[in-house]
C-alpha cells in the first residue's frame, strides 16, 4: 500500500510541475514582444556607434523604453551621450541628436574648456553645430574649424553657480579626426571661441 502511494504523490508533483511550466509557456506567448537592436557589448560615452557595434534581440514590447530607437538606422552613425549597456535597449535621451550626417564621417570625440561666453552662458547644446575660432595675441579671430557638432556641453563638477572659474564648462566636439591635433594644439596655446553656425 505504501509504495502506491509514494507513486501518486511523484505522479501528482510530476503532472503540476507540467501544467505549471506549460500555462508559463503560454502566458510568454501572449506576450507582444519586439525585435530591437542593442549594443552588443558596453559603449563608452562619445562612442561613434557602428553597425558591427549592434546585435538584435528580442523584448517584451512592456519592457522597452516608450522612446527607443528600435531600427539599425536610428542608432547607426549616431554618438552616444551617457555610456551604453550590453544589450539593453537603447532610449533616444541616451544618443546625442539627430543631425545632418555629414558632421559625423570620420570624426573623434574631443573635449575642450569653455567659459560661459563661449557656451552661451549655458545655453549651448548638444546638437548644435559650431565654428571654432583661435584667438590670436593680437586678438583677430581665425577660424579654425568650421561646422563641428557639439556632443555634450557640461558644467565642470564640484563647482557652484557662485564660484568663479576661468574654464567653468567642458565642451565636447565630434572633430574631424586630421584636426585633432591642431585644435588640441590651439587649445594649449591659445584661446578659443566658439559661434554657432545657422
Amino acid at each position: 500500500m505504501r509504495w502506491l502511494d509514494w507513486q501518486r504523490w511523484l505522479l501528482t508533483l510530476v503532472v503540476l510541475a507540467l501544467s505549471l511550466g506549460g500555462a508559463f509557456y503560454l502566458y510568454s506567448l501572449e506576450q507582444p514582444v519586439t525585435t530591437l537592436y542593442v549594443p552588443e557589448a558596453d559603449l563608452p560615452a562619445y562612442h561613434l556607434i557602428a553597425a558591427t557595434d549592434l546585435m538584435t534581440t528580442t523584448l517584451p514590447t512592456a519592457v522597452l523604453a516608450s522612446k527607443s530607437p528600435l531600427q539599425e538606422t536610428g542608432l547607426v552613425g549616431r554618438y552616444t551621450i551617457q555610456p551604453l549597456t550590453a544589450e539593453k535597449p537603447v532610449a533616444a535621451a541616451q544618443l546625442v541628436p539627430v543631425v545632418d550626417e555629414k558632421y559625423v564621417p570620420d570624426t573623434t570625440a574631443v573635449a575642450i574648456p569653455a567659459t560661459a561666453a563661449m557656451v552661451y552662458n549655458g545655453q549651448l547644446a548638444s546638437g548644435a553645430i559650431v565654428t571654432v575660432w583661435t584667438v590670436t595675441d593680437t586678438e583677430q579671430a581665425k577660424p579654425l574649424l568650421g561646422e563641428v557638432l557639439v556632443l555634450d556641453v557640461q558644467k565642470v563638477a564640484g563647482q557652484s553657480d557662485t564660484e568663479e572659474k576661468a574654464f567653468p564648462y567642458i565642451v565636447v566636439l565630434a572633430v574631424p579626426r586630421p584636426k585633432q591635433a591642431e585644435l588640441l594644439t590651439a587649445v594649449a596655446t591659445g584661446s578659443l571661441m566658439l559661434t554657432l553656425t545657422p
